[in-house]
């Protein structure tokens, strides 16, 4: 953060894409913000990030009984909130899923055929929301059967 001292503001913060200054009057003491292009009059500001997605899902072929893990890293203020889904579904916490202040990780051990599909992490919060899918193929081992036939 850098913070820059002006005659008529107190002071001027730098954070991403986020200009706030604190103007400081006899009568009133107040906070601009700029954001992407958008200015915002307050006396209390909120910093808020909407989640951004920093490394999505990748799609993943798996051989059936193997270990699959699914990772995402992320972003946002206040702490968003991580929610996994497969195939449109909600997965319930579960200690298979992983999650800390910038990533979360599900792990699906002894995958079948069923656990396949369209995996997807959606994470929250009060600025905004941010998406990521990707699907897991799971293949069989083939065993190979001879057969005759015997004509008589």
């Amino acid at each position: 953060m850098l913070t820059v001292l002006f005659n008529d503001f107190e002071s001027v913060f730098f954070t991403n894409l986020i200009i706030l200054i604190f103007v400081k009057s006899k009568f009133l003491n107040y906070f601009v913000i700029i954001s992407l292009g958008k200015v915002a009059l307050t006396d209390r500001p909120s910093l808020n990030e909407a989640p951004e997605i920093i490394k999505p899902l990748e799609a993943q072929i798996a051989e059936t009984n193997s270990t699959v893990i699914l990772e995402v890293e992320f972003t946002g203020v206040p702490q968003p909130e991580v929610q996994w889904f497969r195939n449109g579904k909600k997965i319930p916490p579960s200690q298979d899923i992983v999650t800390s202040e910038t990533k979360t990780t599900l792990t699906i051990k002894k995958i079948s055929r069923k656990s396949g599909g369209r995996y997807e992490v959606r994470v929250t919060n009060v600025a905004g929301e941010a998406k990521t899918s990707a699907s897991v193929s799971v293949v069989g081992k083939y065993r190979t059967e001879t057969f005759s036939n015997d004509i008589m």
